[in-house]
């Protein structure tokens, strides 16, 4: 391994061992502050020594990773509380989950995911389709909500298939309906994974009716979070 690459975690469902056969093995590493084509090459022998593939790969320079501690990033609580440290030699994640901030951007991302959201209604208008991309977009702001949802409760979920059901067992009025979250999991895995997940047209949902639940999830989380 580089002598620039600073530290390597697991992350994600191969850490958790819960991992599907839609799941692939994240991984997530600090290396020494290096320009952007020395990165990318980091990337990769990270992802060779690890089993892996480059886009699995979150590579972090050592200066973005100590702005991630210092302002709490729900990503670095996740690599907190789920993660699986792999190499550490000099005890840098060590030190900084020691020193990790608490989270407190509820607003903000809910504001960053409320405009990918209105992106995406501008999208459905401009083109009355929504496409596997689309879904994709709206089960990543559904599943981040409702991470923001878990853990304003102190019980923070990450996973793609427990985020949602956590966040209805902790909210039984949380207004995103079983089969919108499905409709969305598997237009994301459609998109990610190239899988064949969809459900048959006799379960077809109408568009519209996701788009305003999805709103509905944002509109909810803007009350609880607040």
């Amino acid at each position: 391994m580089s002598d620039a690459i600073i530290g390597v975690i697991e992350f994600g469902s191969t850490a958790r061992r819960d991992a599907d056969q839609y799941s692939d093995k994240d991984i997530f590493a600090v290396v020494e502050d290096v320009d952007a084509d020395v990165l990318d090459k980091l990337r990769g022998i990270v992802a060779m020594d690890y089993a892996t593939t480059p886009t699995s790969v979150a590579c972090y320079s050592a200066s973005s990773f100590d702005q991630m501690i210092v302002h709490g990033s729900l990503f670095t609580w996740h690599l907190r509380l789920e993660g699986r440290i792999l190499s550490d030699p000099d005890g840098a994640f060590t030190e900084a989950f020691a020193n990790l901030a608490p989270y407190d951007a509820f607003a903000a991302d809910l504001e960053r995911f409320g405009e990918i959201y209105s992106d995406a209604c501008d999208a459905y208008v401009a083109s009355n389709i929504l496409d596997t991309f689309e879904e994709h977009v709206l089960f990543v702001i559904a599943r981040n909500v409702c991470m923001l949802l878990t853990a304003r409760r102190g019980q923070p979920t990450f996973g793609r298939r427990t985020v949602i059901p956590s966040a209805r067992e902790l909210y039984p009025e949380l207004p995103l309906s079983r089969s919108v979250a499905e409709e969305l999991a598997s237009g994301h895995l459609a998109y990610m994974r190239n899988t064949q997940t969809k459900v048959s047209l006799t379960d077809w949902i109408e568009p519209d009716r996701i788009l305003r639940e999805v709103g509905s999830l944002l509109d909810f989380a803007a009350r609880v979070l607040q």
